[in-house]
């Protein structure tokens, strides 16, 4: 026997895991609460790109200064 169905928060209330039953079902309804409130959730605001110059001069600097 397998372990109970179970929903797994992060600290601000987002689920984050949820475990069902695949021999029975259980727990189909904690996946659809979790789905809802995930979907429910305001959106955050889009992060802005980052300019492609700056961050390809970035990532050469860190590269190559874990070669050296």
């Amino acid at each position: 026997e397998g372990r109970s169905p179970f929903i797994t928060c992060a600290e601000d209330g987002t689920p984050k895991a949820v475990g069902i039953s695949a021999a029975n079902g259980e727990g189909i309804d904690l996946l659809k609460d979790a789905i809802r409130q995930i979907a429910e959730k305001e959106p955050e605001e889009p992060q802005e790109a980052p300019d492609n110059e700056d961050w390809l001069a970035e990532f050469e600097r860190e590269f190559l200064r874990g070669l050296l």
